[in-house]
C-alpha cells in the first residue's frame, strides 16, 4: 500500500487556475528514463545556438513531444535564460509556462494546469553549479519525469549559476512597536500577513498600507505559523496556526476578493492534493505536529513543515521540536537527513531552495539544495542578525527570490528584515 502511495504523491499539489485535474493512469513502468548520462553538447556561440541544438536533440530522442504543445519551465526565482533559449529553439508550439500565468512549485504542479489534449509534455529546466539539469514531463503520468539528464556544454554557457555565498542586503522594512509571531506571503508577491499579538493584518509589500485587519486570540509571541495554500478556493486560502494555543484558522477571499476569517483549523495546512498521501495532525501532548502518510504510518513531528523541488521530486522540510532539520522525500514518502545537526528558529522555500534561520550564534538564515546524490549544498549564508528570526517567508520579485524574516528586538518590539538572497 505504502508504495502505491508513493509513486502517486509526485502529482500532489498542483494549484491555479484552471483547477487541477487527477493524475491519469500510471502507463507501465517500462515507459519512464531513470536519470540518464549526460548529454554532451556545443555550446559554441552562446545560450541561443546551444539551445537550439539542444532542442534538436530532443526531437530526435523524444519524437513524443512533438505531437502536440511543449511548456518550458523552470524554478521560481532561478535564472531562465537557457528556458526561454529553449522555447525560441523549439520554435513553434513551444510556450514558457510563466507566460501562460503557471505558477507552482515544481514541474508536476505545473503540468496538471495544461490541457493534456493540447500538451505533450513539459520541459524543466534546472541550473545547477556542476550543470544545467533538463527533464522531460509526461501529461499521462505527473510522478516523475519520463527524462532527466545533467547538459554538459563545451565551452560551458553558464561558468557561476549558484554563487556559494553574496551579499546580505537585509535592512528594516517595518519597525513593530509589539512582538509579531508569523509573517506570510502571498504567492503574487505584492501582499504580505502578520500576526500581531492581537490580531491579524494583510499589508501592501510596496506601500505598506494595511488592507484588511481581523482580530485574533491574544497571544504575545509565537509560536505561530501563517501559510498560504492554494487551491483553497480561488485562488488559495491563508492559514493561521497558534502552536501556543493549538488551534488555527483559515482567511479566504470573499465577494470583490475581501479577504475575511473562515473555519477552524485543526491541524497543519496541508494542500488537498497533498492530503490525500499524508496527515498532519495536531498533537497537544509534545505541541506540535504528527506528520503521517495516510495509511497511518509516522513519519515525525514537527512545527513547520515547508516544500521545494529536489533534483526531480518534491521534498517536505520539516523542523523537529527541537529545532533540527528532517526531510521526507515526496516521490518515495523516505525519509531524508536534514543539511546539518544545527537547530533552526524557522523556515522557508523558495524555488528549489530550502532556507533555514539558525536558533544559535551566529544568527544567520541559510540557504540549501539537495544534490541529485542527495547531499545538501549551502548555497547562501546572510550576514550575522541580531537575534534568531522566530518567521521566515519567502517570494519572488522582479525574478529574484525575496526573503522576509521577522526578529524580536530587545525593547519588547520587533521587526520585519527585507533580504535578498543572489540566489537566480
Amino acid at each position: 500500500m505504502r508504495a502505491l502511495t508513493a509513486l502517486l504523491l509526485a502529482s500532489a499539489l498542483a494549484c491555479g487556475v484552471p483547477p487541477a485535474r487527477a493524475p491519469a493512469t500510471a502507463p507501465p513502468a517500462a515507459s519512464f528514463a531513470a536519470a540518464s548520462a549526460a548529454w554532451s553538447l556545443d555550446g559554441r556561440g552562446g545560450v541561443e545556438p546551444a539551445a537550439a541544438r539542444l532542442a534538436e536533440r530532443l526531437r530526435a530522442e523524444r519524437p513524443e513531444l512533438s505531437r502536440g504543445k511543449v511548456a518550458v519551465a523552470w524554478p521560481a526565482g532561478s535564472d531562465g535564460a537557457l528556458g526561454r533559449a529553449l522555447v525560441r529553439g523549439w520554435g513553434a508550439g513551444a510556450v514558457a509556462a510563466a507566460d501562460l500565468g503557471l505558477k507552482g512549485a515544481g514541474p508536476a504542479d505545473l503540468l496538471a494546469q495544461l490541457d493534456p489534449a493540447t500538451f505533450s509534455g513539459l520541459l524543466w529546466v534546472v541550473l545547477r553549479v556542476e550543470a544545467p539539469v533538463l527533464e522531460a514531463w509526461s501529461p499521462q503520468d505527473l510522478r516523475r519525469p519520463t527524462l532527466s539528464v545533467p547538459l554538459r556544454f563545451e565551452p560551458p554557457l553558464f561558468r557561476s549559476v549558484v554563487p556559494a555565498a553574496g551579499k546580505n542586503t537585509a535592512r528594516p522594512w517595518l519597525q513593530l512597536s509589539r512582538p509579531a509571531a508569523a509573517v506570510g506571503w502571498e504567492p503574487d508577491g505584492r501582499t504580505l500577513w502578520l500576526r500581531t499579538p492581537d490580531r491579524v493584518v494583510r499589508l501592501d509589500a510596496a506601500t505598506r498600507a494595511e488592507l484588511g485587519s481581523w482580530p485574533v486570540p491574544a497571544l504575545e509571541g509565537g509560536p505561530s505559523l501563517l501559510r498560504w495554500v492554494p487551491g483553497r478556493g480561488v485562488p488559495g486560502a491563508m492559514a493561521l496556526f497558534d502552536l501556543r494555543l493549538g488551534e488555527g484558522r483559515w482567511f479566504a477571499p470573499g465577494p470583490g476578493g475581501r479577504f475575511a476569517p473562515g473555519e477552524r483549523l485543526a491541524s497543519f495546512p496541508l494542500e488537498a492534493h497533498t492530503s490525500r498521501f499524508l496527515a498532519a495532525p495536531w498533537n497537544p501532548t509534545v505541541s506540535a505536529f504528527d506528520l503521517s502518510t495516510t495509511p497511518g504510518e509516522p513519519l515525525g513531528p514537527f512545527t513547520d513543515l515547508v516544500r521545494f523541488q529536489g533534483p526531480s521530486f518534491s521534498v517536505f522540510a520539516a523542523l523537529a521540536p527541537d529545532g533540527r532539520l528532517w526531510a521526507v522525500r515526496g516521490d518515495l514518502l523516505a525519509l531524508l537527513p536534514g543539511p546539518g545537526p544545527e537547530p533552526c528558529s524557522a523556515l522557508a522555500s523558495g524555488g528549489g531552495t530550502l532556507y533555514a534561520a539558525r536558533a544559535g550564534a551566529p544568527f544567520v538564515v541559510l540557504g540549501f539544495r539537495l544534490n541529485a546524490d542527495l547531499s545538501w549544498e549551502e548555497v547562501w549564508r546572510s550576514e550575522s542578525l541580531a537575534a534568531p528570526p522566530v518567521s521566515l517567508a519567502a517570494g519572488e520579485r522582479d525574478g529574484r527570490t525575496v526573503l522576509f524574516a521577522l526578529i524580536p528586538e530587545q525593547d519588547g518590539g520587533g521587526a520585519l528584515y527585507l533580504l535578498e538572497p543572489p540566489i537566480r
